[in-house]
């Protein structure tokens, strides 16, 4: 997963940085080095954040 493509996930979940490091467990510092290419996402990371774009986009269940 590249920079860009956190960063266009990030933007349609319409979170800031902050928020979303908050959901993966980091710091907002990690994700702009992230979206810059600073720094290279980790494996376990993106499949997270993947998980978290894809349980947003899909309206839940309701169990009756």
């Amino acid at each position: 997963m590249t920079g860009a493509a956190v960063r266009r996930i990030r933007d349609r979940l319409t979170l800031t940085q902050a928020a979303l490091a908050r959901q993966l467990g980091g710091s907002r510092v990690t994700v702009a080095r992230w979206e810059t290419g600073v720094y290279a996402i980790p494996e376990p990371t993106a499949r997270l954040l993947q998980r978290i774009r894809n349980e947003r986009r899909e309206p839940r269940e309701r169990s009756t």
